[in-house]
Order: C-alpha cells, then structure tokens, then sequence
C-alpha cells in the first residue's frame, strides 16, 4: 500500500468494531467530502471507515490528511480500477462486516448503522436494505438489480468477502459477478430489513446513459465467464438497443426504454399485477390523442380511470405517469396534477387547486379550492357567487382517506396529513397533522337576530 496509510495500532481492534466501510474515490473531491460527513454523522460508532484513494490530483490527499484520527486509514495510490480498490479496501478490514461506500454516496440519516446493529450481531452472512436513487438531485427511485444487491446496500461478512475478492477484469459489473459466485458456492443468503441504508447519484459508470457502451461490453465478459448464453443473447439486444436509443433520441428515449425492461422483470416476477399495468398503459396510450386535443395538457402515461367525472378539461393539466383512479370528480377552474401523483377512488376536486410530483391522495378526500359568498343575508348563499383563494399542495406529501382541505391551504413538501383531520391552514414543510377541530368562531347574522333567535 502507499506510504499515505494512517497508521493504527492492529493489535488492539476495538471490541464494539463492527463494521468496517470502505470508501473509494478518484479525483471527486466534493463527493468524498459528502460521503465522509455522511459516516461521521452517525449515532451508532461500531465502525471504523478505510479511504482507497487512486491517487488523486484535486486536493483529495490534502483533505485526507486532515481528516486522519483513530478511526480512519486512508491510502493513495493509482489502481486498475474501482474493484481493485475495494480489494486493497476490503483487505484493510478489520471488522466483522464490510460495507462498501464509495465517494459521492451517502448514508440516508444518522441513525443507518444504530437501526441495524441487533442484525449485525445475529452473525448473518449478508445484511441489506433498498438503495435511494437521485438524478440530478431529483428522486429517481430504487436501485433495482432483480434478485441482487446493490453494493450500497449490503453488509457482507468480512471472511466471505476476503474469500471472494472482486475480479479486476470487470470493471462496471464486478459487484454483480460477486454476488453470483457467492450464490454458486451457497453462501448467498442475504437478510433483508425494512430501511433504506444510502442514497446515490445516477452519474456514474453503471448508470449513466454516456456509459451504456461500456456497460455493454463489460456486461458480455460477465455472461462470457459465466457461460450463460441465453442471459448474454436477452442483454445484448436490451443495452445494445438501449446505446442505439441514447445516440439517436437522446437521454429521455433511453430512460423511456429502461423503464419499460424494469417493468418486464416486474411482470416476470408478478404476472397479476403486470396484467393490470398493461391495462393501464394501453388505455392511456389509446386514449392519448384525444385527451391531448382536449385537456390543458396530459402526459406520457397519465392514467385517468374510464369512471373519473372531469369537467373543464381544457384547464385541467396531468403530469406524465400521474393516475387518477375510478369514480374522482374533478370540476375545477384550474387544476394541475404533478407527475407520479396518485389520486385515489372517491377523491372530489373543486375550484382551483395545485398538486404537486409523487403525492399521494388516499380515497374519499374533498379538496375544496374555492367558497361560496355570504357576506349578504339578503340573499340567497346559493346565488351569491363564489370566491377561490386556491389550494397549493407541494411535492411528495401524503393525505390520508377521508381529509377535508379547505380553500386558501398550503401543504408543505413531505407533509403527511392523517386520516380523518379537516385542514382549514397552511401545514409546514415535513409536518404530520391529524384530527378534527370544528370550533364556532362567530355568527354571520346581525347580533340582534342572532339573540332573538
């Protein structure tokens, strides 16, 4: 190793180390930076963090050297690619597992390694949980790789990981190869836990778009080493189709494509539920060209339910992928639905209101984005008109069945509203709010009828 590795004394390990993470980086200061204070944040301290650095150029080494303590070993020098380094990594380890943690990804929160530490001490071979997936800072899901991990996600104890040490001729999908010789030898029995465990960007070699040729050829030396022919004939044509849908259409035409193969692993796996999703899309794509002449807009593979009640549709606007389920009235003035957004059966929308991306609105819900006038007592409530302040709902908030939002509301992002609550005011960004206060305010009558009465 280079002469930069932090010495430590190996004599002594700590008796609580129970966790050993690696983090490579090469020239990706920021990420580095970033993953660090993710793991230096945490509550649980049952780690000891191992930095292979392949002998960067902007200022990495200088920020290494300042960050050495007693529980953290670094090292700088060039290596044959990133397996290769967590290789030299995973032979620094001196815990009971190794997780791999590599520049620019992050932990979730603080509190990963506390909320899986009973599972660390069960003495399982692999522990895992999802993975976040972001594209451009935006959600983009989780890191699906079928019936196996991705390495962000993984705990793998720290012998087996030592017995099988990534092969250095791949270099995308050397993780994947891992996984395969360890299920061939009958050690691949991973425990799942109900956590997300880190977050990572959709920028690198395995995911981005300007990498689908090289993910191309790497993945043919994996299916070649593992003879599996018919695996290497369905991914040739897959890549070798999504690499032709990037050069000729862009970035967008291959996220299309790549949408669609993970929703065919889905189908294979669950054929009920992809019979239903089938339905779906073959409705909207069918029924497309007439919603766009009339609705304000429609995106790709909104969904509106043959039963939905709409009105005004030429100011009514749904986001692409967003679904509106079976007997929902919509009789605004304006409306705009964000993409992914979920409105459930019975849901009535009134007036003008604003939904924000992935929200999800639980069945029964009255979303009311307008008021009737009573100011005169002269005349008929019925006949005075109305009044539309407007409901803003922000991205990514849940509102459970049978909520009432009244006109003038703003619901934070991440908001979640229970089940049942009447909302007549603004909900901070993150909060949780539930329950039911109807409290009499005043009378809209005269003070000398109201006494007669």
């Amino acid at each position: 190793m280079s002469k930069w590795v932090r010495k430590m004394d190996t004599t002594a390990p700590r008796k609580n180390l129970k966790v050993s993470i690696v983090t490579v980086n090469l020239n990706n200061l920021p990420g580095l930076i970033s993953t660090v204070k993710s793991i230096r944040s945490q509550s649980a301290q049952c780690f000891e963090h191992i930095i292979i650095d392949g002998g960067s150029t902007d200022g990495a080494v200088d920020f290494l050297r300042s960050i050495s303590d007693l529980d953290t070993r670094w090292a700088s020098e060039p290596d044959t690619g990133v397996f290769d380094a967590m290789n030299k990594g995973a032979a620094l380890a001196r815990g009971e597992y190794i997780y791999f943690l590599n520049s620019g990804d992050r932990f979730v929160d603080s509190d990963v390694l506390a909320s899986i530490e009973n599972e660390l001490q069960q003495d399982r071979r692999i522990v895992c949980g999802s993975v976040r997936t972001t594209r451009d800072g935006e959600f983009a899901g989780f890191a699906d790789l079928g019936r196996w991990l991705p390495h962000q996600g993984a705990f793998v104890r720290t012998d087996i990981q030592k017995e099988f040490p990534f092969d250095t001729r791949l270099r995308i999908f050397g993780d994947l190869d891992f996984w395969m010789r360890l299920q061939a030898a009958g050690l691949f029995e991973p425990v799942r836990v109900e956590r997300v465990i880190a977050e990572m960007e959709m920028d690198g070699l395995g995911n981005h778009p300007r990498f689908v040729g090289r993910r191309w050829r790497d993945k043919i030396r994996l299916h070649v080493k593992h003879r599996n022919v018919l695996r290497l004939l369905t991914d040739s044509v897959l890549l070798g189709a999504a690499a032709l849908a990037y050069r000729l259409c862009g970035e967008g035409a291959y996220h299309r494509l790549m949408r669609l193969v993970q929703l065919g692993k889905r189908a294979w796996s669950n054929p009920w539920t992809a019979v239903a999703r089938i339905w779906m899309a073959a409705h909207s794509l069918m029924m497309w060209p007439l919603r766009a002449c009339v609705y304000r807009n429609i995106g790709f593979l909104a969904f509106v339910h043959p039963s939905a009640v709409v009105r005004n549709f030429n100011r009514v606007s749904i986001g692409s992928r967003a679904v509106v389920n079976q007997f929902v009235t919509l009789n605004c003035t304006s409306l705009h639905i964000g993409a992914y957004s979920q409105i459930n059966p019975g849901v009535v929308i009134y007036g003008r209101v604003h939904v924000g991306k992935h929200v999800m609105i639980g069945p029964n819900v009255t979303i009311s984005g307008g008021n009737h006038r009573y100011d005169r007592t002269d005349v008929p409530m019925m006949f005075q008109g109305s009044r539309e302040l407007g409901i803003f709902i922000e991205d990514d908030v849940w509102i459970g069945a049978n909520v009432v939002i009244t006109d003038g509301v703003r619901i934070g992002k991440g908001a979640i509203v229970g089940a049942g609550s009447v909302v007549t005011r603004d909900v901070c960004a993150g909060a949780i709010v539930h329950g039911v206060k109807a409290t009499a305010r005043r009378s809209r009558l005269p003070q000398r009828h109201a006494a007669s009465d």
